[in-house]
């Protein structure tokens, strides 16, 4: 058999391209987000914070409350892995 270390697992690349897409609309709204606040002289750290907050009742209207508490646990588990 032979073994080919160079082949790219399709399903590997397309998870690959949505990570990096989604990470690139992720800093396209913090920028969007700080830009606002500084044109606004409002604190980042609160609009970031309801924005987050708003993310997730909507989350929770759409998807379910379940949903949402589950992605805002992922999220908190990564700021305590970062920690």
């Amino acid at each position: 058999m032979i073994v080919v270390d160079n082949v790219t697992v399709l399903s590997d690349f397309k998870a690959e391209a949505q990570r990096q897409a989604i990470d690139e609309l992720g800093a396209e709204a913090f920028v969007l987000l700080r830009e606002g606040a500084q044109q606004q002289g409002l604190p980042f750290k609160e609009v970031i914070s309801e924005h987050l907050l708003g993310l997730s009742q909507v989350m929770a209207a759409v998807e379910g409350a379940d949903a949402a508490r589950s992605a805002l646990k992922n999220i908190l588990e990564q700021i305590r892995l970062e920690l």
